[in-house]
């Protein structure tokens, strides 16, 4: 359960980093961020739109025309209506930070029953993941270099969270494992204490 935790850690640590650098390119180059996200999805539908209908030549199935028909039609729509693009985008950006805020709450709502302070941080940090999430949702004449603005905020709340975490996970490990030593030691100490004792007798 503890390699696990970790390494949910370490991947929110390596996403805020990856998210904080597309935020610093959406606010310093928005519009070549979009056109390489909408250039480069609009390739892949149409590559997957013209196998499905080179399947259908083969098998004649209606699944694969169908299939290739809907990838032409959102390739077409990702290299040609950017517009459209830069409204999804957002949503998807938002609907993501209000997914990472809820999970942080359900993380400070198991951290309630502790004595330490990682309730009240989670509960910060959700709470201004939530907000920043619905603001993003919501307001739809954000410019993509405030999103990107948003963007750094978001990947700044998440460290720090993240470096908070780690050092009281390490605060409270370590009075465990002075104790753990003690326990070892008094054990050696009392097996040695009889043998001596045997060899007296």
């Amino acid at each position: 359960m503890k390699l696990e935790i970790t390494k949910e850690k370490k991947t929110t640590l390596l996403t805020a980093i990856v998210v904080f650098v597309l935020g610093a390119l959406l606010f310093t180059n928005p519009d070549m961020v979009i056109k390489s996200i909408s250039y480069i999805c609009g390739a892949l539908f149409a590559l997957y739109g013209g196998y499905s209908i080179y399947t259908y030549t083969k098998t004649k199935l209606n699944t694969s025309l169908i299939s290739g028909i809907i990838g032409i039609i959102l390739a077409l729509i990702f290299i040609f209506l950017a517009g459209v693009i830069e409204a999804t985008i957002r949503y998807l950006i938002g609907a993501w930070i209000l997914f990472s805020g809820i999970t942080r709450l359900i993380y400070a709502v198991s951290y309630m029953d502790r004595t330490d302070n990682r309730f009240v941080s989670s509960l910060i940090v959700s709470i201004l993941l939530i907000i920043l999430g619905f603001y993003i949702i919501l307001v739809s004449n954000l410019v993509l270099s405030t999103i990107g603005i948003l963007l750094m905020i978001y990947a700044g709340i998440e460290i720090v969270g993240y470096i908070f975490d780690v050092v009281e996970g390490r605060k409270n490990t370590k009075p465990k494992e002075e104790i753990k030593d003690a326990v070892v030691v008094s054990k050696q100490t009392k097996k040695k204490t009889k043998k001596q004792n045997k060899k007296v007798d």
